[in-house]
């Protein structure tokens, strides 16, 4: 059963840095930590590189730059029970960089004997007879008048189709899932899990939620 949380008044979020995995002050993260915050929020992706890495299934950074970033992050939600959550898994929005986070954070626990923590993934994959039957259905358009029409045989030979997630799943999760820890999201707009974990605590203007998550995830 779906379960709200108290409202908030005021909410306190830290973003250490606009992607993980590119490294932050530990000083200052943990200072931030004991000052306290209702949430740590990040983002792990971008379109900058363009599309080379979702087609090849390579992520961002290495295995070992998101091992250091989530190894402080795991570590102040397991000490300080301070919710994580992170858009846009190994940069490009496969499920597998979902997975691979997921791996990543609980060798982390296992390393360290940290409690049980509770990781949520979401995943934003398209199958593509989804993606088939839409475009049978006229339901697909392109994005302007210089993107060519999609062709049937467009789908069947990319490499994975991945849709890009606004706050609707993690605004589903989070109430799904009222004791979460952790959450990891497939390939997200950038600010979407900022304004979602907004609204879920009863912020309801959409401009400031969205605003404030595009300052902190690209401003960081």
């Amino acid at each position: 059963m779906a379960v709200s949380p108290p409202k908030k008044s005021e909410l306190k979020i830290l973003t250490p840095i606009g992607m993980v995995g590119y490294g932050f002050s530990k000083d200052l993260f943990w200072a931030a930590i004991e000052e306290g915050v209702d949430a740590v929020i990040l983002d792990a992706g971008s379109t900058d590189s363009g599309p080379a890495k979702l087609a090849l299934g390579n992520t961002t950074v290495t295995r070992e730059g998101y091992e250091r970033d989530l190894g402080l992050l795991v570590a102040a939600c397991h000490s300080h029970r301070v919710p994580i959550l992170i858009g846009s898994a190994g940069g490009d929005g496969a499920d597998a960089h979902v997975d691979l986070f997921v791996e990543i954070i609980a060798e982390i626990i296992a390393k360290n004997s940290y409690r049980t923590l509770k990781v949520i993934s979401i995943y934003s994959e398209i199958p593509r007879d989804l993606v088939h039957k839409k475009l049978e259905d006229n339901a697909i358009i392109p994005c302007g008048r210089a993107v060519p029409q999609l062709l049937p045989h467009d789908i069947d030979s990319a490499t994975r189709i991945v849709a890009q997630m606004g706050l609707e799943p993690y605004l589903k999760a989070m109430p799904e899932n009222p004791d979460f820890d952790i959450i990891i999201g497939d390939r997200a707009y950038d600010p979407a899990h900022y304004a979602a974990f907004c609204l879920y605590h009863g912020f309801k203007d959409l401009g400031i939620a969205y605003h404030m998550g595009k300052r902190m995830e690209c401003g960081a």
